[in-house]
């Protein structure tokens, strides 16, 4: 009896032990969006026209990503900050250092005007699978000469559906870890929880100020078309 109770308690604290080990492994997450790949120094645009740029995000905080975990829910950080910023500083330094946007905000009489409605990144772990999204909405408005016009309606979303969760993790374990084998050339396939956020979230924002580029040449143009019309 005592040698079983014995065993009990050495498998109860083994397992402990590799939920302890896996969720360190799992939950070291460094969230590192960016607006751009390179940045040239210096920056291309000048640093007093992003007084020019009005950003609004009610829900703005330093919560940038979360993770939902499932099982191993006690050893987890659920929220975490951008390694690179906020939403808006960002968007306002991806603007800065953008050959494409930054001519347009010296432009006198040219101010910006953004209203993120919504801005969500997170994976959610449901133990057979994780789901791993973002949602990214926003309007931009144009401002000259004290006219407004919306010249971006921009809604983005995207997802990672993969099987890195917990439960596969420990479930990999059990066999003294003979199932990572297996388990981490997946890992190294799909990527890791941090990796998939990092990518759809990366990919968010640079879809937005690609998009932004192309709405503001568009503006441009049709505004070069009616004031040349006027001229004639």
């Amino acid at each position: 009896m005592l040698k079983v109770s014995v065993y009990k308690y050495f498998s109860f604290f083994f397992l402990l032990l590799i939920m302890a080990c896996l969720s360190l492994f799992l939950s070291c997450i460094n969230i590192k969006v960016y607006p751009a790949l390179d940045y040239p120094l210096p920056p291309i645009g000048n640093p007093d026209s992003m007084n020019k740029i009005k950003i609004e995000f009610h829900d703005e905080s330093k919560t940038f990503a979360e993770l939902k975990p499932t099982l191993l829910y006690l050893f987890y950080k659920k929220k975490y900050p951008n390694e690179y910023g906020g939403l808006i500083s960002i968007l306002k330094e991806g603007i800065l250092y953008s050959t494409g946007l930054s001519g347009f905000m010296e432009e006198k009489d040219t101010n910006l005007e953004i209203n993120i409605s919504k801005f969500r990144l997170q994976a959610d772990d449901k133990c057979y699978k994780n789901l791993t999204d973002v949602e990214f909405s926003a309007k931009v408005f144009l401002i000259q000469k004290k006219k407004r016009t919306e010249i971006l309606d921009y809604n983005y979303s995207d997802s990672i559906e993969s099987k890195v969760t917990d439960c596969f993790a420990v479930l990999s374990s059990l066999p003294v870890f003979l199932g990572w084998f297996v388990y981490l050339p997946y890992i190294g396939f799909r990527g890791n929880r941090e990796d998939q956020m990092n990518l759809i979230g990366n990919n968010a924002v640079q879809g937005f100020l690609a998009n932004l580029e192309i709405s503001l040449t568009n503006s441009n143009q049709t505004g070069n078309k009616s004031a040349s019309k006027k001229k004639e």
